[in-house]
């Protein structure tokens, strides 16, 4: 059996291009290598989330209920329920076969028309080189911020996730100080550099965390070293972004950009190739949702002529 679109990756793109290819009757189907909305699971409980940007309209249907994130994830992972879906089997190759796709999964070969990536950018985390006496005190991801009560935390980065995180971490009762290699934010979300600029957070800039031992950081401040009292390391110093993956399946990249047309988000290289999300660094959820809509539209149309 040939599917008429195989959609990679279970995220705001990858669900809402599901939901369009059901309604208009296409035969699909989505891998993803983890769980439906896998990214928010990253998310610690209790952080707010925010629909950027806020001028937006979104015109697929993915529920956005405000609130919490945790909120979004279980309408996400209950949307998905009526979606062809297949959770924890991960795409491992991509290629193109004549006037079809061959896709290649952890669990089997799947024959494809089209193929739409909306895998995100999100590779890997990237970790950071510190002297340690407990590896299991350096953490890069938090789901819950009150195991933190009472312990004293250093987090380090500068982007919304470390601020955002440092935020919750505080009010969930640690004491944490922010280091952040730069010598000022940039680019923080509005609310962001609010919520930081009210915490009453100690900011360490030009910094770098060196160590981690019996309860003590050794942190290099603008060339000097300086220790403060710290229990475990919280790091959110971004990803890795997954420019092998498109590599391998035949992107030209440029600056770890994938090369596709902007108004139809189709690869340049290989046609039927469409992206959606982070990929086109439009790393926003309604853009997202907006372009799974956009490519199935464009597929449908392209499977009527």
């Amino acid at each position: 059996m040939t599917f008429d679109v195989i959609i990679i990756g279970a995220g705001p793109a990858g669900l809402s291009a599901c939901q369009r290819a059901k309604e208009l009757g296409l035969n699909y189907i989505c891998f993803e290598k983890d769980h439906v909305a896998s990214t928010l699971l990253t998310y610690p409980h209790g952080k707010d989330i925010h629909y950027y940007p806020p001028n937006v309209q979104v015109i697929g249907k993915l529920p956005l209920p405000e609130g919490k994130a945790d909120d979004t994830l279980k309408a996400w992972q209950d949307f998905s329920k009526q979606l062809n879906v297949k959770e924890y089997e991960e795409v491992t190759d991509v290629k193109k076969d004549g006037d079809k796709f061959k896709v290649t999964t952890t669990n089997g070969s799947y024959d494809s028309k089209f193929v739409l990536l909306g895998i995100g950018v999100q590779g890997s985390v990237r970790k950071i080189e510190v002297d340690c006496d407990n590896p299991k005190n350096v953490y890069y991801r938090i789901r819950d911020p009150k195991a933190f009560k009472g312990k004293s935390v250093i987090v380090v980065g500068g982007g919304d996730t470390a601020i955002e995180h440092a935020v919750l971490l505080k009010d969930a009762g640690a004491t944490v100080t922010l280091s952040y290699r730069k010598p000022e934010f940039f680019r923080l979300k509005d609310v962001n550099q609010k919520a930081i600029e009210t915490s009453g957070i100690p900011l360490i800039f030009n910094s770098n965390v060196k160590s981690l031992k019996k309860g003590k950081a050794v942190i290099d401040v603008a060339g000097a070293d300086k220790e403060f009292p710290a229990e475990c390391l919280a790091v959110f110093a971004g990803t890795i972004p997954a420019t092998d993956f498109l590599a391998k399946v035949g992107f030209k990249l440029e600056n770890n950009k994938p090369g596709y047309n902007p108004q139809t988000l189709e690869s340049i290289d290989i046609p039927g190739l469409f992206i959606a999300g982070d990929l086109t660094k439009q790393p926003l959820i309604k853009p997202a949702i907006n372009h799974g809509v956009l490519v199935i539209d464009k597929i449908s149309e392209k499977i009527k002529k």
